[in-house]
């Protein structure tokens, strides 16, 4: 993995702005949709909570699809999913697209950030938190699309979720 500075380095040059739209996300069984993460994944460090969402629905279900066939053991077919559409206002997000070229640069390309590990992306997403922000927009591995991922610690008064409809998938 490249060094900690120049990962630090680079998202610090990256400008966050503002971020307001619609989401979408899926959850399995009865969870609710604002159900945190605080057990680490790609872009949280097991530290730090995060909420994962798609910024397209189709995203949205490969995604999971995908994060279901790869559990150790046989997931059980059926399982009820829920694609919910929530209405996110967040004020300081990171695209993490405009910093590829230059991560790609110190050895950080798509096969580092989408490893099994997770070392990179979840550094990254400590880098993210470290800075303040509260959201970090990043292409997504699995489907054409953007996934948006949440630090709902980070958020300021000004951070909005609001649910705006879900049904079975």
């Amino acid at each position: 993995m490249a060094d900690r500075s120049s990962i630090e380095s680079i998202l610090a040059s990256l400008e966050s702005s503002p971020w307001r739209g619609r989401a979408f996300r899926v959850m399995l069984y009865d969870y609710p949709p604002d159900r945190e993460n605080t057990v680490g994944a790609r872009w949280n460090p097991p530290e730090t909570a995060a909420i994962y969402m798609c910024l397209e629905p189709e995203v949205c279900i490969a995604e999971v699809e995908y994060g279901l066939r790869r559990q150790p053991r046989p997931v059980k077919t059926g399982i009820p999913r829920t694609l919910y559409e929530i209405d996110v206002e967040l004020s300081s997000v990171v695209n993490l697209e405009s910093a590829l070229d230059d991560l790609k640069e110190i050895g950080i390309g798509r096969p580092q950030l989408f490893a099994d590990d997770m070392k990179v992306s979840r550094e990254i997403g400590r880098v993210v938190t470290w800075l303040g922000c509260d959201g970090l927009l990043v292409p997504s591995a699995r489907k054409t699309g953007t996934n948006l991922v949440i630090y709902p610690a980070r958020a300021t008064e000004s951070y909005k979720y609001e649910v705006i409809g879900g049904k079975p998938l």
